[in-house]
């Protein structure tokens, strides 16, 4: 089946009657992936060419006109296509089509795809701009510590990793003292009642 065989398919109104027999989230998203259409879609995506025509076609459909009292007849093939490109293409790619895909009209299941790839994304650019600040924190406490060590420049040391490893050894060493509550062998006095 081609590509565009294979999309036609997937936006057809059997794929969505299909897959929308589902009672709930779990379910919807078992049966979809579990589907014969998107199987093949998956073999597909294999393909650059192919990701970058599912990509063009998942905009397209987000932009696609409805009408407003029905259903947005295309919601089982946007989320088919999101849930395949979220594994298979880079993070910020699906970020903008789940950003394209959250304006589409009249979705259920495209709608709630979209918002927790978008909520993926923006977990992810916390957590790199968190890792990014806890790095430069890091490397200045450990040149810090090694120029204690040292009592020289940084450039005595005989290898970063070594230093590396040796102050990890010596915070972590900090900490499990700071967290026993058998400091140097007595008990930790309980309060008075």
């Amino acid at each position: 089946m081609s590509p565009q065989e294979l999309m036609r398919a997937l936006e057809g109104h059997q794929f969505a009657a299909e897959v929308n027999l589902a009672g709930g989230s779990e379910a919807f998203y078992r049966g979809l992936r579990s589907h014969r259409l998107f199987c093949e879609l998956m073999n597909q995506l294999k393909q650059r060419s192919t990701r970058e025509l599912v990509l063009a076609r998942l905009l397209e459909l987000s932009r696609e006109p409805i009408r407003p009292e029905y259903e947005n007849p295309y919601d089982a093939a946007m989320t088919a296509y999101l849930v395949a490109l979220e594994a298979t293409e880079k993070a910020e790619l699906v970020a903008a089509a789940a950003e394209a895909v959250s304006k589409a009209p009249n979705c259920w299941w495209a709608s709630g795809a979209s918002a927790r790839l978008l909520a993926a994304e923006n977990l992810r650019r916390s957590a790199n701009v968190l890792a990014t600040a806890a790095s430069g924190i890091i490397e200045s406490s450990f040149l810090a510590w090694a120029q204690q060590q040292t009592r020289t420049p940084l450039g005595g040391m005989n290898s970063y990793s070594a230093g590396l490893r040796s102050w990890t050894c010596s915070v972590a060493s900090r900490s499990a003292r700071r967290a026993n509550p058998l400091r140097g062998g007595k008990r930790a006095r309980r309060p008075a009642a």
